[in-house]
This record gives C-alpha cells, sequence and structure tokens, in this order.
C-alpha cells in the first residue's frame, strides 16, 4: 500500500483547517461564460485556458462538467493533504480530461436516447481523441485524459481521485439524456453500481466523508 493510500484510510474529520476546503457560493453550479474561470482558476495555465474555452465553445455543458471537476478535484486532493504542486497539475488535467468529446458529433454526444453500440464506441473513445488535442500539454495531463475511465488498479493514485469527482459531477448534472442525482443517490450509485467498479472505495469512501463534512450530504 502506497503511502498516500495508507493517509486516506487514516482520515480522521478533525482538523478545523479542512472547514475552509470547500468554501464557495452556496452551490458549485454557479457559472455563466461570463464567470467561467472567476476565483478558482489562479492555477491554470494558460494553454490550458485556451483549451478550456475550445472546449466551452464548442460545448458549454461539457466545459462546466471539466470545471467542476477540477474544482472537486482540487477540493479533494487538499482534504487528502496533496501537496500543492501535485494539486496545481492535477487541476489542470482535470480541467482538460474530457477534451477528446469535443471531437465527437454533437447529435452522438447530446443524444437523448439509448447510444448504439456504434454510438457508444465514439463516447468511448474520447480517451484517446485527447493524444493529438494534448500533445503540447505536459504528460501526466496527457496520461489523465487517456486512462481516467481505467480500472483504478491499473492507474496512480491521483488519476483515482480525479475519476472519483469526474463521476460524481457526471451524476448530479442534469443532461440531455439522464436526470440530476442528488448527491446522497450519486454517491450510492458510485458504491452499488456495479458500472462504477473503477472506482477505488477507499476514495469514494474518502469523498462521501468530505461531502458530509461540508453538508452536501446531511
Amino acid at each position: 500500500m502506497t503511502k498516500s493510500m495508507k493517509q486516506i484510510e487514516d482520515i480522521k474529520i478533525t482538523n478545523l483547517e479542512i472547514q475552509s476546503l470547500l468554501v464557495c457560493n452556496d452551490s458549485l453550479h454557479i457559472y455563466t461564460c461570463k464567470n467561467m474561470y472567476g476565483g478558482y482558476c489562479d492555477n491554470m495555465d494558460d494553454s490550458v485556458k485556451n483549451k478550456l474555452n475550445k472546449i466551452l465553445q464548442y460545448d458549454e455543458a461539457l466545459a462546466k462538467h471539466c470545471m467542476e471537476t477540477a474544482l472537486y478535484t482540487k477540493r479533494f486532493m487538499k482534504f487528502l493533504n496533496y501537496d500543492e504542486d501535485k494539486i496545481n497539475i492535477s487541476y489542470n488535467a482535470a480541467l482538460l480530461h474530457d477534451i477528446g468529446k469535443t471531437v465527437i458529433s454533437k447529435s452522438i454526444l447530446n443524444k437523448t436516447g439509448e447510444l448504439t453500440p456504434d454510438e457508444k464506441k465514439i463516447i468511448d473513445a474520447h480517451t484517446i481523441n485527447a493524444t493529438n488535442l494534448l500533445n503540447d500539454e505536459d504528460d501526466f495531463i496527457q496520461y489523465v485524459a487517456l486512462h481516467h475511465h481505467d480500472d483504478y488498479k491499473d492507474i496512480d493514485d491521483i488519476t483515482q481521485v480525479i475519476a472519483v469527482c469526474d463521476t460524481y459531477s457526471a451524476l448530479i448534472t442534469e443532461r440531455s439524456y439522464k436526470p440530476a442525482y442528488a448527491s446522497i443517490e450519486a454517491i450510492s450509485i458510485m458504491k452499488n453500481d456495479s458500472r462504477n467498479s473503477n472506482l477505488n472505495p477507499i476514495l469514494v469512501a474518502a469523498f462521501e466523508i468530505m461531502l458530509r463534512q461540508f453538508g452536501y450530504i446531511m
């Protein structure tokens, strides 16, 4: 077991410092095109900002999901006591983790009905699509985009963290093909639905603890 995974298992919510980590304006869903970067993106590289703008121009909902995943990643990693350097690169990686979806037709990306097997393959290929779109970025940013849906046993601990945040954001957000789940429902799905078996259950439990600490789950 790595040192960081041992830390995750030993989480104790007694540190008052933790209380500041999820401070925001009542809700994470506060985005508009004007305030997309407002207040939260002090560590965003210019090249990452430019790419996030391209995601926003292609599909606003996708850009909001990427931003929300990054916000959760930043807060969750602070909760888990990662150092600032790792948090900063992980934040940027989370912002671009789904950039590969920008080359997928919107008729498939936002389809309201069930995907055909061929359409599902196209969606699943978004991780591969990201390779060419991120070839000028840090290797870790490329790695996260390529591997954030892989089985947690096969990826590094930080990508596991981003995968949990990515899944939670997707579940609590309404899309054309699904309703928005409440936080407690989303966590239950992440813990019990076999389709989420790629997620590290220790991290899912830690994420639930964080949400409960800050009142997102009562």
